[in-house]
């Protein structure tokens, strides 16, 4: 793949709505590829509450970033993107692939995931957002000019060979948010309320290095301070935290690509 003049795949900017307003103009509809396994849909709840109320620890701010995450929101983003690997792992082996294992040990303060999942030699880092998300967003403090994750540099895992983007519905936030009294309740009673819930996921879509070093070089980046929505009459816009480069989903390779890709490494075509 070239870069350059010569780079052969399409990014869109976002639509300037107005002054610090910008909106993505084209979207596209969920359409689940599977459904999460409720046992691992059970380690991932196991995972987030020992991450967010236990022994491990994540980010109270995202790279950038001012606002302070309260453990309750670290637990809903670890739970979210935890059930993205997963849904990414099961696509790959209902596809007679061979995945890596899903990563569920418990990280202390300052340790870094090397990887989200590797299949076929390639190294993949996984995105997840919501059912009705719009866009991949990578905060930018994270990455350096060649497209590589500084926060891994020094354990020499810093270039993922593709980013995948994960939809999952229902949204775990949302779920939450429909049941007031989630927070008084005691572990246990939150791991049985999650055993009733169904998550299907979509693989949305994804970019390869290359892509990312050309979006980073073309300044594909929505502010802090800045807010993202559908551009329509009716604009409703979420403000970013922090710096971000975009991908919109519109304009992201598509998963046959994906399989394509993996497909030539491993001798299939």
């Amino acid at each position: 793949m070239k870069d350059g003049n010569e780079y052969n795949k399409k990014f869109y900017y976002l639509k300037k709505v107005s002054d610090h307003k910008y909106g993505f103009v084209c979207s596209r509809q969920f359409k689940a590829d599977g459904i999460i396994d409720v046992q691992l849909v059970n380690r991932c709840v196991a995972f987030a509450h020992e991450m967010a109320f236990g022994s491990g620890e994540h980010r109270k701010n995202r790279s950038g970033g001012t606002k302070e995450r309260t453990p309750e929101e670290i637990y809903v983003n670890t739970l979210q993107g935890k059930l993205a690997e997963t849904a990414l792992y099961d696509y790959l082996l209902n596809h007679k692939l061979k995945p890596s294992n899903i990563d569920f040990s418990v990280s202390g303060k300052g340790i870094w995931d090397t990887f989200d999942l590797a299949c076929s030699g390639h190294v993949m880092n996984v995105k997840s957002t919501k059912y009705y998300g719009q866009l991949l967003l990578l905060e930018k403090a994270d990455w350096d000019d060649n497209g590589n994750y500084i926060p891994n540099q020094e354990k020499g895992y810093d270039k993922y060979d593709e980013i995948v983007l994960i939809r999952i519905n229902p949204d775990v936030e949302d779920v939450i948010k429909r049941t007031n009294s989630f927070w008084t309740w005691g572990e246990k009673e939150q791991e049985e309320f999650w055993k009733e819930q169904k998550y299907l996921y979509e693989f949305s879509g994804y970019i390869t290095h290359e892509d990312l070093k050309y979006i980073i070089r073309h300044n594909y980046v929505i502010r802090k301070g800045d807010y993202i929505g559908k551009a329509c009459k009716d604009y409703k816009g979420t403000c970013m935290d922090a710096d971000n480069y975009y991908v919109q989903l519109s304009s992201m390779r598509k998963k046959e690509e994906f399989m394509k890709r993996i497909g030539t490494y491993i001798g299939w075509i």
